[in-house]
């Protein structure tokens, strides 16, 4: 599976309140750093990306 076919995976698994857009970008929370951030989903990492699918 590509990277864009993860995080398209990621994004449509993704509970509604957990996701949205900014500025036409998708956007989602995630657990980073400690704390719940919200991100793009371009910018999540490969380990970010193993963990949510």
């Amino acid at each position: 599976m590509t990277r864009d076919q993860k995080l398209n995976t990621i994004y449509r698994k993704m509970p509604r309140d957990f996701k949205g857009k900014i500025d036409g970008e998708r956007t989602v929370m995630i657990l980073r750093d400690g704390g719940t951030r919200l991100v793009y989903l371009r910018d999540l990492t490969d380990n970010e990306i193993e963990r949510l699918l």
